[in-house]
């Protein structure tokens, strides 16, 4: 990852403000499938401001069931199949609001996020983020038709 000032050519600056005492900026090639800007709120979610001009959020239980990890994919699969799955219970203190604790840049395709019941195996990339961008049916359905 390159020092701050010391940008290669084609690559774009990224801010994330990854906790409420630090925010940290990072530097990654452009792409279509990369945000320009990148915040995340622990008690919130994580909005990321496309090149586009649009913006997503996601909130943070959102995120957690939606965790590309294995475990989370094989579990997601089983309530597919069975929606009366026993689920696993949450670690974390009991009573406790799911929380995101650390966010960190994986190289310059995505974002590894630890949630405060303890998972923290997923690795998050733009395309997968792209793909379940809760606010992308509303975007496209507000969108004029192209018919013309």
């Amino acid at each position: 990852m390159a020092a701050f000032g010391a940008e290669p050519e084609g690559v774009v600056f990224i801010a994330a403000s990854l906790s409420r005492e630090l925010g940290v900026g990072y530097a990654v090639r452009a792409d279509a499938l990369q945000p320009e800007a990148v915040d995340v709120k622990r008690e919130l979610g994580v909005t990321l401001r496309w090149a586009d001009g649009s913006s997503s959020f996601y909130p943070v239980a959102y995120l957690r069931r939606n965790s590309p990890s294995a475990d989370q994919k094989q579990l997601r699969e089983q309530l597919g199949r069975n929606p009366l799955t026993v689920l696993p219970s949450r670690g974390g203190p009991v009573g406790s609001p799911l929380t995101i604790v650390d966010a960190q840049m994986v190289g310059t395709y995505a974002l590894k996020i630890s949630f405060s019941d303890g998972h923290d195996t997923g690795i998050y990339s733009w395309a997968y983020l792209h793909e379940i961008d809760p606010n992308a049916s509303a975007r496209s359905s507000s969108e004029p038709s192209r018919d013309d």
